[in-house]
């Protein structure tokens, strides 16, 4: 069975760091989905793919903050990377705070954003995993009797 890539999903308003991102990210072996803005995104994407969301802070309409704060509030979270042209640290707190499992500042670092594409796509991974053990433990849990279910919570 062939396994897909995880996928980067990549929100920014500026064509040349779209191309630039997804370049950088396939250069890893990870496959990329551009968008231009975040209702692009919301509209389009299918956030149950592993993988993570690179967004800038900077889009016209829905903001990139507005955008990390939706995503962690979806039954299916991604990891969520915010670049930005207007870094501070007040400003990655916030972004934090809201949603974001990382903060970088343009110009990035290539291997640095590397890096952290890689930690919070593999922190994805294992957050699959230890979702889809859950599910099955409980699924095989509710398939216990009523007596077998009270000699559990007595071990």
């Amino acid at each position: 069975m062939h396994k897909e890539p995880p996928c980067v999903r990549i929100i920014d308003d500026e064509p040349a760091v779209r191309k630039l991102l997804a370049a950088l990210t396939g250069s890893i072996g990870f496959s990329a989905r551009m968008y231009e803005s975040a209702e692009q995104f919301m509209a389009t994407d299918r956030l149950s793919d592993p993988g993570c969301v690179l967004v800038d802070l900077g889009l016209k309409g829905i903001s990139g903050k507005e955008l990390v704060r939706w995503i962690s509030q979806q039954p299916v979270s991604l990891p969520t990377i915010v670049v930005s042209g207007q870094g501070s640290i007040q400003l990655a707190v916030e972004c934090l705070k809201n949603g974001a499992s990382d903060f970088l500042e343009k110009p990035f670092d290539s291997a640095r954003l590397v890096t952290v594409v890689r930690d919070v796509v593999a922190a994805d991974a294992d957050n699959r995993v230890a979702s889809a053990q859950k599910e099955h433990i409980h699924a095989r849990y509710s398939k216990l009797s009523l007596r077998e279910q009270q000699v559990l919570s007595c071990l």
